[in-house]
């Protein structure tokens, strides 16, 4: 009776594998496993292989582990079938992306993103750092760039790059802070079509159409609108100015007015209100601030104008003008003097000295001639004559005798036709007629 008992009890032992779990290292395996491996100091080793031994294994079952032990080193898994086998790192390409790198990715198959409209979003810290977004054309790559995600056809690349916006659309923002605090809290739709390149470039932009490259281009405009600014910190301090075009180092810097036009380093750099200015060249119109409708084309014209309506071309011309208005220089260094009015300097060096005068040439000139087709062919015979007073006539012969004399009459019969004299009073030409 004791030795079936026994045998019974041994049998017994045997068989409850194959009705419950296998504990290898416990007593209790947990119910949920058919093998349940415990130990605190030792692992569990699964086969380990060669790539080729690997792919050697005859009709492998789905689901089948082994470590390759070469190549890329890892736990590879067969998602495929026995008879077309799939193997792929456990944790790699197929299942979810490595810290360190994919090996076997196919860049047909294998991608980072959605399968439908939705949107990829990108973080760092938690917070939003890009997003690409099919459906309304949006496009954000950096910290904080884009942070409202609101608008359509936005592309913001660059730290806190149109981070605030909330509404608008076609807007470029390249660079770090580029139209960062961008947005109109009243209608957020006019946010539009800007374009901004460089650090800070339309930083504070509340309107549309503007274009700002270079670090902290426009950096200040709000609500001023078709504004164009190229070169570090040009157009930097313009709040509502519309209409404007600097291009260069500061150029309007200071400007808050409308319709300038500054093409060179520091042109127009101190303007605040004057309006419809055009400086061409290094510091033209350079501490203008109030002056309005000039025009200087060269290096420095009209420097220190607040003058209105002049007109300056070359270096240096009404450099001195400061409030002079409707005055024309042309020529290097020409009207340099202050405070006249509608006078005229052409030439270089040409010096006015009273409002409402023409003064051509510096005080080197000698003759002044004018070979015209009236009756005018040679040097002996030309038809502008300017006379020691500064008088200037026009005669159609040529003139023989140019002194100071007084006729007695038309029928004086001293002189030549086409002889010329004057006295304090009167210019006197010899004609067939007399005088």
């Amino acid at each position: 009776m004791k030795k079936m008992l026994l045998l019974l009890g041994v049998l017994f032992t045997f068989c409850t594998p194959a009705f419950s779990q296998v504990g290898v290292g416990t007593e209790t395996p947990d119910p949920s496993s058919m093998l349940d491996v415990s130990s605190s100091a030792k692992g569990m080793l699964i086969p380990r292989m060669t790539l080729i031994e690997r792919d050697n294994i005859s009709e492998p079952a789905t689901g089948l582990l082994v470590f390759q032990t070469d190549g890329v080193a890892g736990f590879y898994y067969n998602r495929g079938t026995p008879g077309t086998p799939d193997w792929a790192m456990v944790g790699g390409s197929g299942a979810s992306w490595l810290m360190a790198g994919n090996p076997a990715v196919n860049s047909y198959t294998s991608f980072v993103g959605t399968l439908d409209d939705s949107i990829l979003t990108f973080r760092i810290r938690n917070l939003h750092s890009g997003l690409i977004d099919s459906a309304y054309e949006l496009t954000g790559l950096g910290y904080r760039s884009l942070g409202k995600k609101i608008g359509a056809a936005n592309t913001a690349l660059g730290f806190k790059a149109l981070n605030s916006l909330t509404g608008g659309y076609s807007n470029t923002a390249l660079g770090s802070r580029a139209m960062q605090n961008s947005y109109n809290p009243v209608i957020p739709t006019m946010v539009t079509n800007n374009t901004a390149v460089g650090f800070q470039a339309l930083q504070n932009a509340m309107n549309g159409d503007n274009t700002a490259l270079g670090e902290s281009a426009a950096r200040n405009t709000q609500y001023g609108t078709q504004n164009v600014s190229v070169g570090n910190s040009a157009l930097w301090t313009n709040i509502n100015g519309s209409g404007n075009t600097a291009v260069g180092y500061q150029s309007m810097h200071g400007n808050t007015a409308s319709n300038n036009t500054g093409f060179g380093a520091w042109t127009l750099h101190s303007n605040g209100t004057g309006n419809q200015n055009t400086a061409l060249g290094y510091e033209a119109m350079y501490l203008n601030t109030t002056g309005h409708n000039d025009v200087a084309l060269g290096i420095q014209c009209l420097y220190n104008n607040n003058g209105n309506d002049n007109t300056a071309v070359g270096h240096n011309a009404l450099f001195g003008n400061t409030a002079g208005n409707e005055n024309t220089a042309v020529g290097g260094n020409a009207f340099q003097s202050d405070g006249y009015n509608n006078s005229t300097a052409i030439g270089y060096n040409a010096q006015v000295s009273d409002d409402n005068q023409v003064r051509l040439g510096d005080g080197n000139i000698t003759s002044l001639v004018c070979m015209g087709a009236y009756a005018a062919t040679t040097a002996s015979a030309p038809n502008l004559y300017v006379a020691p007073t500064g008088q200037i006539f026009r005669s159609t012969v040529p003139a023989n005798n140019h002194s100071q004399y007084t006729p007695t009459g038309s029928d004086d019969t001293n002189g030549n036709i086409g002889d010329i004299v004057w006295n304090d009073n009167f210019i006197y030409v010899k004609t067939n007629a007399g005088w």
